[in-house]
């Protein structure tokens, strides 16, 4: 599938993806922020906050893709791939999910740290991927090595929304 209608395909996700990351990166001030600060909600962080977003095929998880990210290392053209950038410092967290089967939300989600990833990844196990298309990349096991650890997996839909 080229970029332009790969760009199509997951931009379709783009509104349920801003819900997800509301609730869960936006938090009900407290009642001093309210009452003294004119604060109703706050922001988990501050300053600019680059988000990656990765959408998989529902049939990624039926192969039993679901317990991993993927990240490719190559591209078809050889230019700079999306590895290349988290190392080089591009993007603070990732949100990846796999389509539910009716292709109209998500079966699955997760929000990672690309911070802890930069920082971990070369002790964490992983697999290659050849795809047929010219592109690589590397299969990275949530339950495994360090990615399993607090401070990779930030949120997941299997969890509430942060409250305070």
């Amino acid at each position: 599938m080229n970029y332009y209608r790969q760009r199509e395909w997951s931009d379709v996700f783009i509104p349920q993806i801003k819900a997800i990351l509301g609730q869960q990166l936006i938090q009900t001030a407290p009642f001093h922020e309210d009452t003294k600060r004119n604060t109703d909600l706050i922001m988990v962080s501050s300053g600019c906050v680059r988000i990656a977003c990765r959408v998989r095929k529902h049939d990624g998880l039926a192969k039993g893709y679901g317990n991993q990210i993927t990240i490719r290392t190559q591209t078809r053209h050889k230019k700079e791939s999306e590895f290349d950038k988290i190392l080089a410092g591009w993007g603070d967290l990732m949100f990846y999910a796999f389509e539910n089967e009716a292709g109209d939300g998500f079966a699955q989600w997760v929000i990672v740290s690309l911070d802890y990833f930069r920082q971990h990844w070369e002790m964490a196990p992983s697999d290659p991927i050849d795809n047929t298309d010219g592109t690589a990349g590397e299969a990275y096991p949530l339950d495994q090595g360090p990615l399993e650890k607090d401070g990779f997996i930030l949120y997941h839909s299997g969890q509430e929304a942060v409250t305070t």
